[in-house]
């Protein structure tokens, strides 16, 4: 294989993975994508066109016109589209020099755009995907590099060479991989320090996208595409317990105003008197956090059934919320977690620190205690606390209308005195089985909700929770609107819960007097989701490998170098307990090396020699020794090249064979 030609794919691959780091930060949408994708699989195709003054021309134009509407779409925004709109341009950029570069022009500016995409979009994506394109960018760009390096001055090179320069490289891109591997576990990293980046640059809502997440309040009039992005929000680990005790809703703000277009949060002084009928958490001297009937740490130490234990890992730095599930019963810190200041709500839940574009993983340990869903069982109230009736108001609104007389006839067909629940459990049913499910942002979706209440188009579960919450305090059960995370989607082991942004949810938490808070979820795609394929479980065991490396952090780096230095005293210990059986194996791997040096001592000369016989083009007669057969060689013209590697097969073919 011709440098020239191995060069050539190097680029192509080089473009191809700066397409996909592109892809990977979501800074711009496949429609923009796909056309470079196949341009730059048509390169090779294309390049007879490259001389030709009007290919040129063309290319030429198609950039400054990209590059003007990209213009356009930044100053028609704001200037955080500037970065995720110059990434499209460096791309385009890219593929526009695969397309035009001619033979004897160098390809240095390509490789160094190149560099700085990965160095770009790296800063940007930290997820599994991007590692595993990494994976083969290094290989291509040393490879590529070196080929380029080495032919300066002369284009092609010899096939022998460049079979060298491909060993090389990849053996450089392994050592070059494990060190970057080495720097990323064990040199020390400050994620608090300011970020390179900020806020601003968001590259996930793009333009008129919208990006299903957890939001901190509730609005029906958002409109546009909507964009399901597959970050990984927290992963939970299932360290004590049974899977099917872990619920599938994880709590982060709870929203108890509205106006019949919105819900957002009540603030924590509008509960002075702290009647929220929310079992509050309590900080313990220890740093922990517990709520239930009993608190302080032994809580969980004597008596009872073991709770439920999990361990989270919270990686998304701009989600300042501890997702908790109702359940939850004690919450504790990880070490590296603890120097941040959390906030205690009067809705039982739980916030830290500010949002900030790069922080560390948040590790934290739950407790679930009780049963992972309350069940109802009280009849409705006479009379209700002061802070539990501001969960019973609503506004006059028109567009509230709807739902209060849907209330209304629903209401008329629950048995008079049923208790409270039934009546939710009907308006829940109702919802359920009635209404239209459509993902954010589809076709046919519904503007508010008295439309949605009509019947006339469908809505996502913003409208199922509005809805419930609405109907159910025109009927005077107090509720509020609590947005989160609903997931199901467990690992291979079934021991790793996974919640992404794309599982941003709202449902209704009602209150009983009997029970407390307790969820209802109307929503009729939120069923459990089936059993996973065979490409999801590995996927979700990749992506469990990875978050356990990216979450690396100065607590468990500690116990990996505690155990290194223990290493030596551990394997002495094991070696004076079991002497014989080490003995045994020191001796049969002592004969396994002198077996295999004496083979290869042996059979490696005669290999040899009998490779160069036939580059040669020759053969040994009876009773022709390996000498007199290299003296035919030189008589018979055998060129240079062949005669030499025979010389030196010879020399080494006596040397193994017939040394003393």
């Amino acid at each position: 294989m011709h440098g020239d030609r191995v060069l050539r794919a190097c680029m192509l691959g080089l473009v191809l993975v700066n397409l996909v780091f592109v892809q990977l930060t979501e800074a711009a949408p496949i429609a923009w994508l796909a056309p470079l994708y196949a341009l730059t699989v048509l390169a090779p195709l294309l390049a007879p066109l490259r001389r030709r003054l009007a290919y040129r021309a063309l290319w030429n134009a198609g950039v400054i016109a990209v590059f003007c509407v990209l213009v356009r779409h930044a100053s028609g925004y704001d200037l955080r589209y500037v970065l995720q709109d110059g990434l499209v341009l460096a791309v385009l950029c890219q593929v526009h020099l695969l397309n035009n570069l001619r033979a004897e022009q160098r390809p240095d500016l390509l490789f160094w755009n190149s560099f700085l995409i990965a160095v770009a979009t790296g800063y940007l994506s930290q997820d599994l995907a991007y590692a595993l394109a990494f994976l083969i960018y290094v290989p291509l760009y040393v490879i590529g590099l070196q080929i380029l390096c080495v032919s300066r001055g002369q284009r092609e090179l010899a096939p022998r060479a460049t079979a060298r320069i491909l060993r090389d490289g990849l053996a450089r891109s392994g050592v070059l991989l494990c060190c970057t591997l080495a720097v990323f576990l064990f040199w020390p990293r400050d994620f608090h320090r300011p970020s390179l980046l900020p806020l601003d640059f968001d590259l996930d809502r793009r333009g008129d996208a919208l990006e299903i997440g957890f939001a901190k309040d509730l609005r029906l009039d958002r409109k546009g595409r909507a964009h399901a992005s597959g970050r990984v929000v927290l992963t939970a680990t299932l360290e004590r317990g049974a899977r099917a005790d872990v619920p599938l809703l994880w709590r982060g703000i709870t929203l108890g105003s509205t106006n019949g277009k919105e819900w957002w949060a009540l603030n924590d002084a509008d509960f002075a008197s702290g009647v929220t009928g929310d079992v509050p958490w309590v900080r313990e001297s220890d740093g922990s956090f517990t709520r239930g009937p009993a608190t302080g740490s032994t809580h969980f130490r004597t008596g009872g059934p073991a709770p439920t234990l999990l361990s989270v890992e919270h990686v998304d730095p701009e989600a300042n919320r501890l997702f908790t599930p109702l359940s939850a019963a004690r919450l504790e810190l990880g070490e590296s977690a603890r120097s941040e200041r959390v906030v205690v709500h009067s809705d039982a839940t739980l916030e830290y620190g500010a949002p900030r574009f790069a922080r560390p993983a948040v590790l934290y340990t739950l407790a679930l205690g009780g049963e992972a869903a309350p069940r109802p069982a009280g009849a409705t109230p006479d009379r209700l606390a002061p802070g539990i009736a501001r969960f019973t108001a609503l506004p006059r609104s028109r567009h509230l209308r709807t739902a209060r007389e849907l209330a209304d006839w629903l209401a008329a067909r629950v048995p008079p005195g049923a208790p409270q629940h039934e009546t939710v459990a009907a308006f829940r049913d109702y919802l359920e089985t009635r209404y239209t499910y459509l993902p954010p942002g589809a076709e046919g979706s519904a503007a508010t909700l008295a439309e949605f209440l009509a019947g006339e188009a469908g809505g996502h579960c913003e409208f199922f929770a509005s809805a419930l919450a609405t109907m159910l305090r025109s009927r005077g059960v107090p509720c509020r609107v609590v947005t989160g995370f609903r997931s199901g989607e467990w690992d291979a082991s079934g021991r790793v819960l996974t919640v992404r942004r794309r599982h941003a949810h709202a449902w209704v938490e009602v209150y009983d007097p009997a029970a407390g808070w307790y969820a209802v979820d109307p929503n009729p795609a939120a069923a459990p989701a089936g059993k996973p394929g065979l490409w999801d479980e590995v996927r979700s065991a990749a992506r469990a490998a990875w978050s356990a490396l990216t979450g690396f952090d100065a607590e468990r780096r500690a116990v990996v170098l505690a155990w290194a230095r223990e290493l030596p005293e551990r394997a002495w210990r094991g070696a004076r307990a079991n002497a014989g059986q080490v003995l045994l194996a020191v001796v049969l791997f002592v004969l396994a090396l002198a077996a295999r040096r004496w083979r290869r001592g042996t059979a490696f000369g005669v290999r040899v020699y009998s490779r160069a016989l036939r580059r040669a083009g020759l053969a040994l007669v009876p009773g022709e020794t390996p000498r007199e057969l290299l003296k035919r060689a030189r008589v018979e013209g055998v060129n240079d090249r062949s005669l030499s590697a025979l010389a030196a097969a010879t020399r080494e073919h006596e040397r193994t064979r017939y040394a003393a």
